[in-house]
């Protein structure tokens, strides 16, 4: 098995969660015959991210070069984008700040790859850990932290979630390079400093899919996922369902790009629509505990689903202006990806 991987970070403000990912990652069990190495991505940081990546890689034996790079430009997109033309190996592995690989988590990976050559993008387990007690609330939106298994059993993911999550993901470099080739730009706010906006893991995902590779998830593929408490309130989940929301809308039209199934190219129609429901008497009902009883009625499980229509609804909303353009953008995406796929076909 001779094959190659990048882990890349991409880092802001990341000093104090370094030196522990940076443990695990140079305890890292991997054979002779994979060539691997870590790129760190210092998104415009403000704190000593890059100084703490050099020192305690030093300090833990550098077991693999390390290539330290800077982008400026904020967001999570830039920096994977700037961590991945630095790489020349075969795979991208992104590893978050804040994620502890399992010391046979490459080696996995790289197991997988090789064998399976259709999986264009591969996925583990990934196990939430705190230095607090996680919350009652926090099995039932596990998934909207990167946590948690990503399909039933070990295989193929399932149409109906058709994407792996972007803490842990393995990714092959063609895949990427390929995206760049038919000219795809996303279309989604990925996130950007202490913003929750987020979805660009599973655009990426998406369109993969219409692509023909396969997403794949492992749960031999294993990782702690530290979450800071900050993150572990109900005012952070709140944030990060209302970023999730939003992303998830224009997320929806490529899922329905994928099944086949037509979207409507007038804005107004599917604007009326989710209108009139607001207007119902269960609408009614909506609006009255979203505005009212769920502000006061902290830690309502339930609130969360009322909060996802409405963020929805809102989101169409201010699409008014750009819905025309966003489709057709889309159905041009959709005949570009449709040719590639048939020319990939016939290699």
């Amino acid at each position: 098995m001779k094959i190659s991987l990048s882990v890349i970070i991409c880092c802001y403000n990341s000093s104090h969660l370094l030196p522990e990912t940076l443990k695990y990652i140079a305890h890292q069990e991997v054979s002779a015959d994979i060539d691997w190495n870590l790129i760190i991505v210092d998104n415009n940081s403000s704190d000593s991210t890059s100084e703490v990546a050099d020192t305690h890689w030093c300090q833990l034996g550098a077991p693999v070069p390390m290539h330290i790079i800077h982008e400026p430009n904020p967001g999570l997109s830039n920096a994977r984008t700037a961590g991945v033309k630095k790489s020349t190996y075969d795979l991208i592995l992104f590893c978050d700040d804040d994620n502890w690989l399992a010391s046979d988590y490459i080696e996995e990976a790289c197991k997988l790859m090789f064998e399976l050559p259709k999986i264009g993008i591969l996925g583990g387990l990934n196990i939430p850990i705190s230095s607090v007690a996680l919350p009652v609330w926090f099995a039932n939106f596990e998934t909207a932290y990167a946590c948690g298994p990503q399909a039933t059993s070990d295989g193929e993911v399932s149409i109906e979630r058709l994407y792996i999550t972007g803490a842990g993901m393995v990714i092959r470099k063609e895949l990427l390079n390929l995206l760049q080739q038919v000219g795809f730009t996303s279309h989604l706010t990925d996130r950007k400093g202490e913003e929750l906006s987020s979805g660009g893991d599973t655009e990426t995902c998406f369109i993969a899919s219409i692509l023909g590779y396969k997403l794949y998830y492992s749960s031999k593929l294993n990782l702690k996922h530290f979450l800071e408490p900050r993150r572990l309130n109900w005012s952070y989940l709140i944030a990060l369902m209302r970023g999730h929301a939003k992303s998830y809308y224009k997320l929806s039209f490529y899922k329905k790009m994928y099944t086949g199934e037509k979207y409507d190219y007038r804005w107004f129609p599917m604007f009326w629509k989710n209108s009139k429901y607001f207007l119902s008497r269960n609408g009614l009902s909506t609006l009255y505990r979203y505005f009212y009883k769920d502000v006061q009625d902290v830690e309502n499980i339930s609130s969360i689903s009322r909060l996802w229509q409405i963020e929805m609804w809102k989101a169409h909303f201010q699409m008014r202006t750009e819905y025309s353009s966003f489709i057709d953008s889309l159905s041009k995406l959709a005949n570009i990806l449709k040719e590639q796929r048939i020319y990939t076909q016939k290699l």
